[in-house]
């Protein structure tokens, strides 16, 4: 593990609260009709509260003490996204929860409300092709992956099953541990792979519902996100130039992926290379996407340890303590705050903290 001497970020913090639930995931985003950015939060007793933001000088400062409630009338919450599945002019929120409930709320009511599996569903990720269809991409811990519209399902299979089509040996209680869609693009195609990790230590791509690769990696994956972390020319563990930004976004992206034993690899041109290692399990990561002279994306990392680790260049910039381990993490995706972004962090203790980060550097 490298360590940076001197801290890249300046971390503020402009609003701690405790919430009065227990609560498993968090969404910052604008959703419904609300105006505003909301705290959206995904509880252990299956609702869903909403917080919307407070301002100052039009800049976000908090959020409110009081939520509204919406009930998903299912189990513990443990995957909550807000996209506009719905195409009714808002954003809607994607519900998922320990016992296979999967619900669709659309400006404050439920609109689809359905059971995948008896399991916990573990992911849910959003899939839009080059002309504008999406579905949503639905993984279980039994090892079911879904694809599904708001009404139908498109196609569903069952990860063991399709591993014994291939001739791949597999255990039946194989489960998937976390989803991630990953776009490339050519000059000629974009394409995207539905990238699934499993509870074997393998990663698979998924292409229209067909397996295409399976790749091993040294650890279970638990969490993935996609930027520009290495050169494309890094094999090594040097510090070689890395691209330049107006040609990075010609090439594909590559994908970040953590891990249980607290390695994080990336994912680049279909090989998996080393990033960067902590001493504690990893259960989420998130891209801070570079700015100002920053040719490299960052890596937002929480797990088991009560801090937040900023990772860039396969060093720890930035670290920033907190009371209790942290288990959700989400970044505020505006514009205005592209030099100085803004992070939601939720903790055990049912503290949600609301960071604002400037470069020092």
């Amino acid at each position: 593990m490298i360590l940076d001497n001197s801290e890249k970020y300046k971390i503020k913090c402009l609003w701690d609260e405790k919430i009065d639930c227990s609560f498993n995931t968090i969404v910052v985003s604008k959703i419904f009709r609300i105006k505003d950015v909301c705290l959206c939060v995904g509880c252990e007793n299956g609702q869903i509260q909403v917080f919307q933001s407070l301002y100052n000088n039009k800049q976000i400062t908090g959020f409110q003490k009081v939520g509204r409630i919406y009930e998903t009338k299912g189990g513990p919450i443990h995957s909550l996204t807000a996209h506009d599945v719905t195409k009714f002019s808002s954003i809607d929120i994607l519900a998922a929860d320990s016992k296979g409930m999967f619900t669709i709320v659309t400006n404050g009511q439920i609109l689809n409300r359905r059971s995948i599996c008896d399991s916990k569903i573990s992911d849910v990720v959003i899939e839009t092709d080059a002309v504008g269809n999406m579905c949503m991409i639905i993984g279980t811990t039994c090892g079911l992956l879904v694809a599904t519209s708001p009404y139908d399902i498109i196609w569903r299979c069952r990860l063991n099953e399709v591993l014994q089509d291939e001739g791949k040996p597999c255990d039946k209680n194989i489960s998937i541990e976390c989803l991630h869609v990953l776009r490339t693009q050519t000059s000629s195609v974009d394409c995207n792979y539905i990238v699934v990790a499993d509870s074997e230590k393998n990663i698979h791509l998924f292409q229209n519902g067909r397996l295409v690769m399976t790749l091993s990696v040294p650890s279970v994956i638990t969490s993935m996100c996609s930027g520009y972390f290495i050169s494309d020319d890094t094999k090594d563990h040097g510090n070689n130039p890395s691209p330049h930004k107006g040609q990075r976004f010609h090439s594909d992206k590559q994908v970040a992926l953590s891990s249980k034993s607290g390695a994080i690899f990336i994912l680049s041109n279909f090989a998996i290379l080393p990033y960067f290692t902590l001493s504690y399990p990893i259960t989420k990561i998130k891209l801070l996407s570079a700015s100002g002279t920053d040719d490299l994306d960052s890596v937002l990392c929480i797990g088991h340890f009560n801090k937040l680790c900023i990772l860039q260049n396969r060093i720890c910039v930035t670290t920033y303590k907190t009371e209790d381990w942290i288990h959700s993490l989400d970044v505020i995706n505006d514009d205005s705050l592209k030099d100085s972004p803004m992070l939601v962090l939720g903790c055990l203790d049912k503290s949600v903290k609301l960071l604002q980060l400037t470069n020092e550097r």
